[in-house]
């Protein structure tokens, strides 16, 4: 640690103060080659883009219900989702068509982007040969009990489904990464999913990043010159 020696015991020298400086500086200065290598203010996914990425994994099963068909709409800054779906629930065959409508979710450890659902309605329920909900919602002869019951663990199915099912995924290399620290926010604009970049943001990592180095830096050099 030549370049960065110089430490005393008790104050910091002239010598150690610009070691400091200049890693902070090349950090810094690191992140603007980075942000100039990969720079861009946002990353826009259209609506096409994320219904053939959701079609591509089906059908896909959830707590034995299994999700056949999923029809995708960005509008209103939120997500509408039309979902078709079947399965064995309670002992009954049921099939159904559900609306969901959500927000976009960033999951920061994933480096992933998903929709948490919290408006689902059914536009149809068949519960054995019974129509419960749906043409007309005539009488079905199927216990309320039964039907809420039902609902309520479909729309649990659909939750799981979407909170485990990204729509975006950052790329596990160093422009990804750069992204993620530069990420700023997560929402719909008009028909797409817009993912919003910042250099304030990556600069802010950097520098915290940065300064760690330093204090590791220091604390080697400083036990190295006890020695």
């Amino acid at each position: 640690m030549s370049f960065c020696g110089g430490f005393t015991t008790k104050v910091m020298s002239k010598r150690t103060f610009a070691c400091i400086v200049i890693v902070f500086l090349g950090i810094v200065a690191g992140a603007g080659i980075l942000w100039a290598v990969f720079g861009t203010s946002r990353i826009s996914i259209a609506e096409s883009d994320i219904q053939a990425l959701l079609a591509r994994q089906l059908p896909k099963t959830v707590n034995e219900v299994t999700i056949e068909r999923v029809a995708v709409q960005l509008a209103d800054s939120r997500l509408g989702l039309r979902i078709e779906l079947h399965g064995k629930v309670l002992g009954e065959s049921i099939s159904a068509a559900v609306s969901a409508r959500g927000a976009p979710r960033y999951d920061v450890k994933a480096g992933e982007v998903f929709f948490d659902a919290d408006d689902v309605s059914f536009a149809r329920l068949i519960i054995g040969s019974k129509t419960v909900i749906g043409e007309g919602d005539s009488p079905a002869g199927v216990a309320e009990a039964t039907s809420s019951t039902i609902q309520r663990l479909v729309e649990a199915a659909i939750k799981i489904y979407l909170a485990t099912q990204p729509v975006y995924r950052f790329s596990d290399d160093l422009m990804g990464t750069v992204l993620q620290a530069a990420l700023a926010d997560v929402s719909i604009q008009q028909d797409k999913l817009v993912i919003t970049l910042s250099v304030w943001h990556l600069a802010a990592m950097v520098a915290i990043f940065g300064l760690v180095c330093i204090v590791v830096v220091y604390l080697i050099a400083l036990v190295r010159r006890r020695r």
